[in-house]
């Protein structure tokens, strides 16, 4: 059909028996969506009939999921043509990818303008980071447990600015944007550790009667590093897929993935 949206019917009948509902094998299609724009927010459906008319029914992303996407980038552009999602269901129905239908071709400048501010800004706060790096690593009086926290803080934030910066929307190669999401991941992580190292740390300041601005700060390491790499490390290796898209160097938002962000 002339549609845009791609929905496709699967039958399985052996002999006169046709095969309903639920199976234990899932159907795995991949579908394309005939769209020159980036899409976000794509989900698998599969249509679910009404119980007391088979004629009615809705949508539903229930036995079905995101397998992976790909998508068509011509030699002119860098932007992808068409995108490729692979659905895994395990209900035989009528399948479809449910997307955000707003046309962004409208929203292009305005996009366009605000990736350009962004850009500027980020990099105006890089350099604003790196002036702090120095000013709290040359005065040695400053040299204290309170301002190694504030940085790694800042460290971690200007990781994350630079992978911003330089890979968000890198979409190709593959691996390079699945490293640059989960580094984006890990010191994401990292920066809100270290946010909650310095709160911790200003508690213990004002409670504890003993100086604490002096000292071992391995206990703050080990929540600040290692904690978000285990979060990280066990998000990846159980979402093998799931990090980096065809629209961006993120995590998948269209699957439950995207609450380890959460940690």
């Amino acid at each position: 059909h002339d549609s845009k949206w791609p929905d496709l019917l699967i039958v399985v009948a052996d002999k006169e028996n046709i095969t309903r509902g639920y199976i234990a094998d899932p159907v795995i299609l991949t579908l394309r969506l005939r769209l020159p724009n980036n899409r976000t927010n794509m989900y698998c459906a599969r249509w679910a009939p009404s119980a007391s008319d088979e004629t009615s029914g809705t949508w539903t992303a229930a036995g079905c999921r995101v397998r992976n996407t790909s998508c068509r980038i011509t030699v002119t552009s860098e932007h992808c043509e068409e995108f490729y999602v692979t659905c895994e269901c395990n209900h035989l129905s009528t399948y479809a990818v449910i997307i955000d239908i707003a046309d962004g071709t409208a929203l292009l400048p305005a996009i366009t303008d605000m990736e350009a501010v962004t850009y500027v800004l980020t990099t105006f706060s890089l350099m604003l980071m790196l002036l702090s790096f120095f000013v709290l690593f040359t005065f040695k009086r400053l040299q204290c447990n309170w301002n190694s926290i504030r940085i790694n803080l800042i460290f971690t934030i200007f990781i994350v600015d630079l992978a911003y910066v330089i890979g968000i929307n890198k979409t190709s190669p593959k691996l390079f944007c699945r490293l640059i999401a989960i580094a984006l991941h890990y010191f994401y992580m990292a920066c809100f550790a270290w946010l909650f190292i310095e709160m911790l740390h200003i508690y213990r300041m004002l409670t504890e009667k003993q100086t604490i601005n002096y000292g071992s700060m391995k206990f703050y390491y080990l929540l600040g590093y290692v904690l978000p790499g285990i979060v990280v490390g066990l998000a990846v290796g159980l979402y093998t897929d799931a990090n980096g898209n065809a629209s961006f160097c993120w995590l998948v938002t269209s699957e439950t993935f995207i609450w380890s962000f959460a940690g």
